[in-house]
């Protein structure tokens, strides 16, 4: 847990929960690889008397980021506070599975490239069982009225994006030449994963291979007729930038990092838009990618959605790729996926101390629940007021898409 989440995510549910629960909060100090309990989130809950604090300041706290080394004391321990329920920020799954009560763990639910420009990135969470932590696209069994229902719900949105082009060219040699790349190659999008150093999910979870080495082991496999085509975390410069800089040094007829056109924290989507195929491992930039029908190899320890038509061997999607007869996933699912999403999954953290304590248990107990739909998706097209109203993004907006 890094203070940002803390701050936007964990003390709205923290402040909710502390009106109506008796309410534990146990976390190692920080900051620590900028993970951590630290004074200043302390602070920030000083009007909160009732709330009971547990830090793990022993000599193995940075353990508890991974595998604690000392598991089974640890558990002991939080088997003696004897929670109800118990709301994890954490990679690992494991230790938690061990804990009384029903346990969930909190989880980034914002998928591009349908993001407001107005609503901070990690508005939207959501509250996941720890089973699948990166399964991506999974639908429960769904009627036909209820496709319909969530298909439709997303189409206007899309179709105000199409239609502004966002921070994108819409011709396609017009944006390869504004970004640098050729006109006459196949382009392979490469969005890669932040491994900056808090980043312990992808430690426990990730395929065990840092970017760098992960894009010189891609570059190897491509012919001359392609080229990677990478966009990098928009932190990963700040925090751990000599993996970029290797890959900024690589040989630029396979491998050329893409930094416009557009802001920074959009070039995947314009990526996207005009590439001929993507390489994704756990990111969410795969429903960005189905957004724009391109075939996707996943490089994952987790399920895909028979959907999302994801190649797992990268030999095959290579080959498909410079044949241009790729599979690739269908738009109108994509819709229907993100419209469940947001309809079901999706959390706004900072309107639940409004909402009151029953709406975040709701998650746990109803995991999918039909009945709270229509409010999620009426709160979800208000995000989009602009774009429905105007019947494209307003200016102020168009970049985010």
């Amino acid at each position: 847990m890094t203070e940002y989440w803390f701050r936007t995510i964990v003390l709205p549910m923290i402040r909710t929960a502390a009106k109506e629960a008796e309410v534990h909060i146990i976390a190692p100090p920080g900051p620590w690889r900028l993970t951590g309990l630290t004074d200043a989130m302390l602070k920030t809950c000083l009007y909160m008397p009732e709330l009971h604090w547990h830090i793990l300041d022993d000599a193995d706290h940075t353990s508890y980021r991974t595998r604690p080394a000392s598991r089974d004391d640890f558990v002991d321990f939080v088997r003696q506070i004897d929670a109800d329920y118990t709301f994890c920020r954490s990679a690992d799954v494991e230790t938690p599975a061990r804990f009384p009560g029903k346990v969930r763990f909190i989880m980034e639910a914002t998928f591009m490239p349908l993001v407001p420009d107005h609503m901070p990135f990690h508005e939207w969470v959501m509250i996941h069982d720890g089973r699948g932590l990166y399964d991506h696209g999974m639908l429960p069994a769904l009627t036909e009225a209820q496709h319909v229902l969530l298909r439709e719900h997303i189409r206007p949105i899309w179709d105000s994006l199409v239609a502004s082009g966002g921070d994108c060219p819409l011709v396609r040699d017009t944006y390869l030449t504004a970004a640098g790349l050729p006109t006459d190659r196949k382009i392979i999008a490469v969005p890669l994963e932040y491994d900056g150093p808090e980043n312990f999910f992808n430690v426990l979870h990730g395929i065990g291979m840092t970017n760098d080495k992960l894009v010189a082991a891609l570059a190897e496999q491509i012919d001359d007729d392609s080229l990677l085509a990478i966009t990098v975390h928009p932190i990963q410069q700040q925090y751990n930038p000599t993996a970029v800089q290797r890959i900024a040094d690589m040989d630029p007829a396979k491998v050329r990092i893409v930094r416009g056109p557009g802001r920074r924290n959009l070039l995947t989507s314009g990526l996207l838009r005009h590439c001929d195929g993507a390489i994704v491992q756990d990111s969410k930039s795969i429903i960005n990618a189905a957004f724009f029908e391109k075939p996707i190899l996943r490089l994952s320890r987790f399920a895909t959605a028979d959907w999302l038509n994801v190649y797992d061997d990268t030999t095959s999607f290579l080959t498909d790729i410079a044949a241009g007869t790729a599979r690739a996933p269908s738009r109108e699912d994509a819709m229907t996926w993100l419209g469940y999403h947001h309809a079901n999954n999706a959390l706004a953290a900072n309107e639940l101390p409004d909402e009151g304590l029953k709406a975040l248990l709701d998650r746990v107990d109803r995991p999918v629940d039909p009945a709270r739909w229509e409010a999620n998706l009426a709160r979800h097209a208000e995000s989009f007021v602009d774009w429905l109203t105007n019947g494209s993004m307003p200016a102020t907006t168009q970049a985010a898409a």
